[in-house]
């Protein structure tokens, strides 16, 4: 939405004509120009025009930056999953960046290109990292809870079966959920908050 919008023309002596504002038709210079005595004999050397832009808050919060959100916000829900479920937590993964990769494609069809990277694909990237993070850390989370590599699976007096064993690792596993989940929310809550800034 063009908010506001004036256009300053120079002559050859150095005197300057400012136009009024033209919200309507910001295209015609040369007619306002003429109408505030910018004769057409001056030898101009140049205009300068201002166009203030300012986007539609509810459009673009909640078209573009809103479902990119919500997507990553799902992956937070991996880390409350049991650690013995690996394959749920990576079905999980593979289904958000599957989704987030189709509304890449409809974001990228609704924003103009440009040559450098703008606040909503700073969004996107962050929230393509917060999902990646989910497998590693499921993988870990999941050989942990079943003492893989542990000296529980060599042990002779109640091995890795032992009901107290069990609940060690699957205390640990849960541990590691928290040390990497809350401090990974934490994080791109606030990232999201400053790249937001930029797009709506």
């Amino acid at each position: 939405a063009v908010l506001n919008y004036s256009a300053t023309v120079e002559d050859s002596l150095g005197r300057e004509f400012t136009s009024p504002p033209a919200p309507r038709d910001p295209l015609p210079l040369l007619a306002t120009s003429a109408s505030l005595g910018v004769s057409s004999e001056m030898a101009t050397r140049g205009f300068i025009v201002t166009i203030d832009v300012k986007r539609f808050l509810t459009y673009s919060g909640l078209t573009l930056l809103l479902p990119v959100v919500l997507v990553a916000a799902l992956a937070f829900l991996g880390f409350f999953i049991s650690p013995n479920l690996m394959e749920t937590r990576i079905q999980l993964a593979v289904t958000l960046i599957l989704t987030l990769t189709a509304l890449q494609f409809v974001i990228g069809a609704r924003i103009p290109a440009s040559s450098y990277v703008t606040d909503i694909q700073k969004s996107m990237l962050t929230s393509y990292l917060v999902i990646f993070v989910l497998v590693p850390e499921s993988l870990v989370v999941y050989y942990v809870a079943q003492g893989w590599g542990s000296s529980d699976l060599l042990s002779a007096s109640g091995g890795p079966g032992s009901p107290k064993k069990k609940q060690r690792r699957m205390s640990l596993a849960r541990k590691i959920d928290l040390a990497v989940g809350v401090p990974m929310f934490i994080v791109y809550v606030a990232l999201v908050l400053i790249f937001s800034k930029g797009v709506v």
